[in-house]
């Protein structure tokens, strides 16, 4: 009996000394969370880079609007510079997903004092970065949230950005790229109005 003991005893004791080894516990712990770590690392890169994009709109919706009503006028010959201008804040994302436009908007007077309701707003001139005209002089311009801001002849510069934001991580997991749609706005700050002027200023709108 105590031979067969002492046979069994070295089985018993590998089992407890295995029971004890949590080496293997923890590299099958590990396998099994490696993955959502992963995604959850990479996730939280992604998300960082998307709001600093996002921030990078922003701000060059912001400046392109800006940059505009520092003058009375501008030339048509000047108005790719000035998206370029706006461009290159978006740097180092990539920028081919970019298009931008600048509109000069007027509050139209229905010519009636005490009633406003038909009053409604209209564009002046517009400019793409593509160099198009987007919106046709003195069509209604929509896309105000507020137009008590406007007044009787002062108009209103406004940028609109459009940004495709696209990583690897985004198009595997979510198929196509995000959009940033921006907008901003700013009065003119040297005249009631921007004019847009032809090279030789024959034409103004």
């Amino acid at each position: 009996m105590k031979s067969e003991m002492r046979k069994g005893a070295p089985v018993i004791g590998r089992l407890m000394r295995a029971a004890g080894d949590r080496d293997g516990m923890a590299a099958t712990e590990f396998a099994l969370i490696l993955p959502l770590m992963t995604s959850i690392f990479f996730g939280m890169l992604e998300i960082s880079d998307a709001m600093m994009a996002s921030r990078r709109v922003v701000n060059a919706t912001n400046a392109l609007a800006d940059l505009v009503t520092q003058e009375k006028k501008i030339i048509t010959d000047d108005v790719p510079k000035i998206f370029e201008g706006a461009k290159q804040m978006l740097e180092p994302t990539a920028t081919s997903g970019v298009s931008m436009t600048l509109v000069s908007v007027k509050l139209h007077d229905n010519g009636t004092p005490n009633n406003k309701a038909d009053d409604k707003v209209v564009v002046e001139w517009s400019r793409d970065d593509s160099g198009g005209t987007p919106y046709a002089v003195g069509v209604d311009y929509d896309k105000l949230d507020d137009i008590t801001i406007l007044q009787s002849g002062v108009s209103l510069i406004v940028s609109e950005l459009s940004y495709q934001y696209k990583s690897g991580l985004t198009s595997k997991i979510l198929g196509s790229p995000i959009t940033f749609d921006r907008m901003a706005s700013r009065w003119p700050r040297r005249s009631t109005r921007v004019k847009l002027c032809t090279p030789n200023e024959s034409t103004c709108w």
